[in-house]
């Protein structure tokens, strides 16, 4: 995470801290306006999904706002206390640059409110965060072979990150700290249980092999495939206070 904290980065870090923490999907999160974020109550509304497709009509590309994919998507979900404290310094952060701007700062008609804007006000396309984080990858690899070179060891090369499994490790970080398969469906918007417990499976086997097969002694920490809770153990209206006690924040360093 530290990286985020450099000045080409850090614009990101606000958007990637509220993936890690929320489990959103990229579209989701960037779809957020500023009316969906409740910092009294401490919850997010995920209510809709931002696109960017070809219109059929003009042959033009726009950006849309779809309805999330099933019902269950349509979801209300905790603000931890290290995501409020991200959106309050995007707040005050578009604030300033909307002032510092002025003119140059143009939002698209129908996206004034939108939360994680471009530096003149318009929204973010999946694209942006796929090259932004192909981008801070790089720099840690290039990083990590020079940190090799002065150790005469192999370098421990992090591989490509999707925005999609930063969703993934929050449901690791879940369950790593027992949060009941129920309630991590309801947190990530799956139509099943089924399909949250398919989703850590394949997690868990993909870590379970780079941790022991490509880099063992660099491995942080072992992920666990959890079994699953009785349903009776979901607690659907499960707070932030109680949720950031159980989720660990930050994953990456």
């Amino acid at each position: 995470m530290s990286y985020l904290g450099k000045d080409r980065f850090k614009p990101y870090e606000p958007l990637i801290i509220t993936l890690l923490g929320t489990g959103m999907r990229i579209g989701e999160a960037l779809g957020l306006t500023w009316g969906d974020i409740d910092f009294k109550n401490e919850q997010i509304s995920v209510n809709k999904t931002l696109v960017y497709v070809k219109d059929l009509k003009t042959g033009k590309y726009m950006f849309k706002y779809q309805t999330p994919k099933t019902k269950n998507s349509l979801r209300t979900i905790p603000m931890l206390s290290d995501v409020k404290k991200a959106l309050k310094h995007q707040s005050t952060c578009q604030k300033r640059l909307r002032f510092y701007m002025g003119s140059e700062w143009q939002p698209l008609k129908g996206f004034e409110d939108t939360v994680f804007t471009s530096l003149k006000g318009r929204p973010q396309q999946e694209c942006d965060i796929r090259n932004f984080l192909i981008n801070i990858v790089a720099e840690i690899n290039a990083d990590e072979q020079t940190l090799a070179e002065k150790e005469n060891r192999e370098p421990v090369i992090m591989e490509h990150v999707h925005p999609h499994a930063l969703r993934h490790t929050f449901a690791t970080r879940c369950f790593e700290r027992d949060i009941p398969p129920k309630t991590v469906q309801h947190l990530l918007g799956h139509a099943t249980v089924q399909m949250t417990m398919d989703l850590i499976a394949g997690c868990c086997k993909r870590s379970y092999k780079y941790c022991h097969e490509k880099h063992p002694p660099h491995c942080r920490s072992y992920l666990r495939c959890p079994t699953a809770d009785p349903l009776s153990t979901w607690y659907p209206n499960l707070s932030a206070a109680a949720l950031s006690h159980k989720i660990l924040l930050p994953v990456y360093r």
